[in-house]
């Protein structure tokens, strides 16, 4: 679905990775507690703009208070209608 937007803005780099359907699926498709993705639609509900980030959770050790730590890390992002 994002494909095409995701190869047109890729393709802007003199090097790149070149992504397939299966690829799209694999690192992008949202799983809970790994990896979240969003799209913006036009009112055409062609894909305008897009962001995703990856989770990694960290046990901590030691600390009565907090026993894990949450990092998100932006991954890819898009955009052509937001700033």
């Amino acid at each position: 679905y994002i494909l095409p937007l995701l190869s047109k803005y890729l393709s802007k780099f003199h090097i790149y990775q070149v992504f397939n359907e299966e690829d799209m699926k694999h690192w992008f498709l949202s799983r809970n507690d790994v990896i979240y993705s969003y799209v913006i639609l036009n009112k055409d509900d062609v894909p305008t703009d897009f962001f995703s980030f990856y989770k990694i959770s960290s046990q901590i050790i030691g600390n009565n208070k907090h026993k894990n730590l949450n990092v998100a890390y932006s991954f890819y992002n898009i955009q052509s209608t937001i700033t």
